[in-house]
């Protein structure tokens, strides 16, 4: 998403046209805007801040031990 709204904004950085493509600014902004709802939930399934693992952990409650 990030790279298709770079992308977009790129070519309209580098177009000659003296109104620019609606298509693109749309296209550049919802792929930026999407990049960014993405990224909190694309990191977090790299990324434990915690050191928790809750794989084995069957109890409720989160008790397992």
């Amino acid at each position: 998403m990030a790279g298709l709204g770079i992308g977009s904004f790129v070519l309209l950085a580098t177009g000659s046209h003296d109104e620019p493509p609606t298509g693109l600014l749309v296209t550049g902004f919802l792929g930026v805007t999407g990049a960014m709802i993405v990224l909190p939930w694309a990191l977090a399934e790299t990324l434990d801040p915690f050191g928790e693992s809750t794989e084995g952990n069957d109890e409720p409650g989160g008790g397992g031990g």
